[in-house]
């Protein structure tokens, strides 16, 4: 008896779909749904049909950056440039065998700190601009500056999510997926999630001492 669970194609082309998907909404909704938030775990989920390899990755951001809240200083907002830049470097934290000829085509980043970064950035810029304006006896008045509260990105709880997609020229090939997210942020100390192909389903566990999930 095979030892794989056969996946029908419509509920794997589903998985897929949905993968690339879920949080179109916002993942700062989707979490308060699904409600679970527990640091030093995070999520992977893994889809593969043919020559595409969906992953999708989800964690705290204490896990990433040590921190929850919205950059509060120049050490903070250096540590979230770097945390974007490595989860941007989809083919070094997740590896798959060589024999499979996987390469990396997409990695996208969603968080409500980066969104918060990038407003706060303009923000100081257009508070420069008004410096400037009030220095040339233009002064207005701008209600707006307090009314530009903060308080979602001092939410208790933030979460970063990372998506990728590979192509797979030889996907027959495609045994293992060296997980390296815990080489590269030590917050992360335990991965779970749901590995979905053709030929099976399954939940998935990971820790820094079995990094590596196996497809056959």
């Amino acid at each position: 008896m095979s030892r794989f669970k056969t996946v029908p194609a419509g509920l794997l082309a589903g998985s897929l779909c949905l993968f690339s998907s879920a949080y179109s909404l916002g993942n700062e909704t989707t979490h308060r749904q699904h409600g679970a938030h527990v640091h030093g775990t995070a999520t992977l989920n893994i889809a593969q049909e043919g020559q595409r390899l969906d992953l999708i990755f989800e964690s705290p951001a204490a896990n990433l950056l040590g921190f929850e809240h919205a950059p509060e200083n120049k050490q903070q907002k250096e540590a979230l440039a770097e945390a974007v830049t490595q989860l941007k470097q989809g083919a070094t934290l997740f590896t798959p065998n060589p024999e499979a000829e996987c390469t990396l085509k997409s990695a996208d980043l969603d968080s409500s700190l980066i969104h918060h970064n990038e407003h706060a950035e303009e923000h100081d810029d257009h508070d420069e601009e008004h410096d400037e304006h009030v220095a040339g006896g233009h002064h207005e008045e701008h209600g707006h500056h307090e009314e530009h509260g903060h308080d979602e990105a001092h939410e208790s709880h933030s979460e970063m999510l990372a998506t990728y997609q590979f192509h797979c020229a030889s996907p027959e090939k495609l045994k293992t997926i060296s997980v390296n997210l815990f080489k590269s942020f030590s917050g992360t100390e335990k991965i779970t999630g749901q590995l979905i192909t053709a030929q099976q389903q399954r939940a998935l566990e990971l820790d820094a001492h079995g990094p590596i999930i196996t497809f056959k």
